[in-house]
């Protein structure tokens, strides 16, 4: 029997936040529930708290290495600038059109999600 090989997807980097904030949410949600159905259980509550700052000491020490690198292009107007839809500054959106920004409203940016949804939704059919 031979073994089909697939190209390795490519991988997609978790923020080492992520795991951090489910289980802070977790935890946050827990001591929730224990106020409501037990809110005498002093010694439960300490525990989810020593719990809760367990987890957030422990992400205090996520190397840096870990980190995603976010990086800022060199010159701004390579970069959407999205603003409100307010035609009082329509005028100095315009300028900075003229000199190269690339400007979204919020309509706009709110239309292309819309349109990406739609193509998306058209490619899948299920």
């Amino acid at each position: 029997m031979s073994e089909l090989s697939t190209p390795q997807a490519e991988k997609i980097t978790q923020h080492p936040l992520e795991t951090v904030l489910k289980d802070l949410e977790y935890l946050v949600n827990s001591l929730a529930m224990e106020l409501e159905v037990a809110p005498s259980d002093r010694k439960a509550h300490q525990d989810l708290l020593r719990r809760t700052i367990r987890v957030a000491e422990a992400a205090l020490q996520i190397p840096d290495q870990t980190w995603p690198v976010t990086v800022y292009p060199d010159d701004p107007t390579e970069a959407i600038t999205i603003v409100e839809d307010d035609e009082e500054f329509a005028p100095e959106i315009e300028a900075l059109r003229q000199q190269g920004w690339k400007i979204m409203t919020v309509t706009q940016f709110n239309q292309n999600v819309e349109k990406l949804a739609a193509q998306k939704s058209d490619s899948n059919p299920n």
